[in-house]
């Protein structure tokens, strides 16, 4: 019997995918490394394969909230096999996607009660965009002409900003890492990300001004990423003010083994108005993050 639910999900993950890649301007990136048409489409099928296990990943753990360490495993084995695809060896692969794992460890350390708004800022989003980061790093392997990487991390970064801005209300219904919506929007929430946004212009204006005469795509880079610093600064500047949620149920997420984990909604209740907090019950709380 056909599993229409695993089609569905599989069709979801690829319009994830492609909305990803078009967001991220994989494809122009590829153009202005890359002459060959040919060259290009098959490293653009190649990346989109390797992001598949990686969305795999990102969705487990945002539906899911006792984590299956052999679960977890299994997908690691095919995202390590993914990159292998690329002619690394095992020991390469691994190290190819570190970053990818510390940012596994920011989402599950949830589960611990370690907030993502504790991690500082411009250490967050250097992680966020590990899967694109990785990418990017291919193309740069394979490309005929060089771009900036530096122009294309600062573009990454603030495009993971602008993705936590507007999917506040998406990814309050998951068990996602999205540090707006954990670091309140009063005013120190404003005063980090428009400091964030304005330290990224000022470096992207120096990548301007010291590269631009050596690769004509670097001007384009900076104006997208300019375009975005803009975007996400007015988004800023028209969300509400609410008080940052407190954590005030002791030094874990879990919850007990025969309870449902609640809703990460049910836990930021209250931001639509008054956001008066919230409390968890630390009792017959089981050990560690979580996983079993």
């Amino acid at each position: 019997m056909i599993d229409v639910g695993k089609i569905s999900r599989a069709a979801e993950r690829d319009e994830k995918i492609a909305l990803l890649f078009r967001d991220r301007r994989i494809a122009d990136h590829l153009e202005f490394a890359l002459e060959n048409g040919r060259e290009r489409d098959r490293l653009y099928s190649k990346l989109r394969s390797l992001q598949e296990p990686i969305y795999l990943l990102d969705s487990y753990g945002e539906s899911t909230w006792c984590i299956d360490a052999r679960r977890l495993a299994a997908i690691w084995t095919e995202i390590i096999g993914r990159v292998r695809a690329f002619g690394f060896s095992g020991g390469e692969s691994a190290s190819m996607v570190n970053d990818i794992l510390r940012y596994q460890s920011v989402e599950l350390s949830m589960r611990a009660g370690q907030l993502p708004g504790t991690v500082p800022i411009k250490e967050f989003y250097w992680l966020k965009t590990c899967d694109v980061r990785l990418a990017r790093t291919l193309i740069g392997m394979a490309a005929k002409h060089k771009c900036s990487f530096s122009s294309w991390s600062c573009f990454d970064a603030v495009s993971e900003v602008c993705d936590d801005l507007l999917d506040l209300e998406e990814d309050a219904g998951t068990y996602n890492g999205n540090r707006v919506l954990w670091s309140g929007m009063g005013a120190a929430f404003r005063k980090e990300y428009l400091e964030f946004l304005e330290a990224i212009e000022r470096r992207v204006s120096d990548i301007e001004e010291r590269d631009s005469r050596s690769s004509s795509s670097v001007d384009v880079v900076c104006q997208w990423t300019h375009q975005r610093i803009a975007h996400a600064k007015c988004m800023i500047a028209s969300l509400p003010e609410f008080r940052q949620p407190e954590w005030t149920g002791g030094p874990t997420f879990c919850y007990p083994a025969n309870e449902s984990a609640p809703s990460f909604r049910s836990l930021i209740h209250g931001w639509e108005g008054k956001a008066p907090g919230f409390q968890l019950s630390t009792k017959e709380t089981p050990p560690g993050p979580g996983l079993r």
